[in-house]
């Protein structure tokens, strides 16, 4: 069996059991080959069985993974390297939060399909009310974080999407704009080919989505996400939650301390057994030249402080990346810093401008790319109209000040009532933009004339003959 066998059986023994280890090469490709399948509803059936490896990552794998993307084309850019980072640092608690925090602030607004005038089509809009859809929204929005998504519709039942998935990201490559079996192969599916089809004559293009998003150096057709910005903070905060775990352990409890005479190796071995045992068994039976202390770590320093302090850091810069402020996450609405003449705090300016460019970018990505391919596909979605977020924040923005504004010229007007003075309507509602109309004065239904004049004479007659 020739050398180039023999690697190439080892490595299919490793991770593809069940093909004969006395193959040849081609017999092993073939094997890896098997479960592929060239599908356009459901492009994950293209992925080879080969699994993305979570590794241990450090600021030079995260330099050497820009290195990797930004490659000449001629060379074969990859973002196989950025994807093993993002994978763990989504993982991270505080990296999380920020993400739902920023996503939920789109996520959880009204949408509708509406004309050129802003008016809503009701049933229009019912036919993307549905889980499939707030699914491919997420996606979407995902792309701001990872760089890209590759979305596949899968089959469509009934008029929905109920199999709506995004693909492996390790296996896209966003240069060649192509979807890979296996990473690091330059060549698969040409997914933005309108005439690359499936055997079953399907067009990978028509039953996907691809959502990239700006190139931030012109070197690379897209950008990196930003994850990649966060990862730095990250790694480092991986690394802190490591080095304060050893200095809990060397410094935050007391270490255990036997002085004794014993000379032989049987005894030192019993007393060192009892000290590693203390914990549990509470107790140790010594001579009385024997010496058992704990040694206090009084005298350890600040050096925890450190920790805290680069962690703290780190979060902070983390939450201005992703939320565009450091207490976007954890301070008080409306309690921090000068409003600067605005009802909203910095915190609340910070979000709205984050709200402000997923919105705009989800409904360029809707607007522009899906509609049309879910019309396509036989959606009975009205050409012409389009899909828009609505802006339930600055309705009720706009509500509140109106009524703010209308308050304090009611103030001025009950002000000056009250001073003897008339106000001109006319002027009045130029001055605040209120239309108001002149109150008109009810008149009281238990006045009766006739009965009044009745009494007027009752007491005419009455002061008559007193005289």
């Amino acid at each position: 069996m020739s050398e180039k066998t023999t690697i190439a059986t080892r490595i299919k023994n490793m991770f593809f059991p069940g093909i004969s280890s006395h193959g040849t090469p081609d017999q092993v490709t073939e094997g890896l080959q098997q479960n592929i399948e060239r599908n356009a509803h459901q492009l994950n059936k293209y992925r080879g069985p080969v699994q993305l490896v979570r590794i241990k990552v450090d600021t030079s794998f995260w330099r050497s993974a820009i290195l990797e993307a930004e490659r000449p084309l001629a060379a074969l850019p990859y973002r196989v390297q950025m994807q093993q980072i993002f994978i763990d640092t989504v993982l991270n608690g505080h990296v999380a939060a920020c993400i739902q925090k920023r996503k939920n602030l789109t996520l959880l607004k009204n949408f509708s399909i509406v004309d050129d005038e802003g008016v809503e089509d009701g049933e229009a809009t019912k036919l993307i009310q549905k889980d499939w859809f707030q699914l491919m929204r997420n996606y979407i929005l995902d792309a701001q974080y990872y760089g890209y998504s590759l979305i596949t519709f899968g089959d469509m039942v009934d008029g929905e999407f109920p199999n709506v998935q995004v693909t492996r990201r390790a296996d896209v490559s966003p240069d060649r704009l192509v979807l890979s079996s296996f990473m690091y192969i330059p060549t698969g599916i040409n997914f933005m080919n309108e005439n690359e089809k499936d055997p079953n004559g399907n067009s990978y293009y028509d039953w996907s989505l691809y959502v990239p998003t700006p190139s931030e150096n012109g070197v690379s057709k897209c950008g990196y996400g930003l994850l990649y910005k966060v990862a730095l903070y990250e790694i480092v905060m991986r690394s802190i939650i490591g080095w304060n775990t050893d200095y809990i352990e060397r410094y935050g409890q007391p270490t255990v301390v036997i002085k004794t005479t014993k000379d032989s190796d049987e005894e030192r071995d019993k007393a060192e057994k009892a000290a590693q045992n203390l914990g549990s068994s509470g107790y140790m039976i010594m001579d009385k030249m024997d010496e058992f202390e704990f040694a206090e770590t009084s005298n350890s320093g600040t050096g925890w402080q450190s920790y805290d302090n680069l962690e703290q850091r780190c979060i902070k810069i983390i939450s201005k990346i992703l939320l565009g402020h450091a207490d976007a996450i954890d301070s008080v609405p409306g309690k921090l810093g000068s409003q600067q003449g605005s009802d909203m705090s910095p915190t609340d300016q910070a979000l709205a401008e984050c709200e402000s460019i997923d919105s705009r970018f989800e409904e360029y990505v809707i607007n522009n790319h899906l509609i049309p391919k879910l019309i396509k596909l036989g959606v009975p979605l009205p050409v012409g109209k389009k899909y828009k977020i609505k802006n339930d924040a600055e309705e009720i923005f706009e509500k509140e000040t109106m009524a703010k504004t209308a308050q304090t010229w009611a103030t001025v007007a009950k002000t000056m009532s009250d001073a003897g003075l008339e106000i001109d309507i006319n002027d009045f509602i130029e001055q605040s933009g209120i239309k108001v109309t002149k109150k008109e004065i009810p008149i009281d239904q238990s006045f009766n004339p006739a009965f009044n004049s009745k009494v007027k004479s009752k007491l005419n007659e009455i002061y008559s003959h007193k005289h």
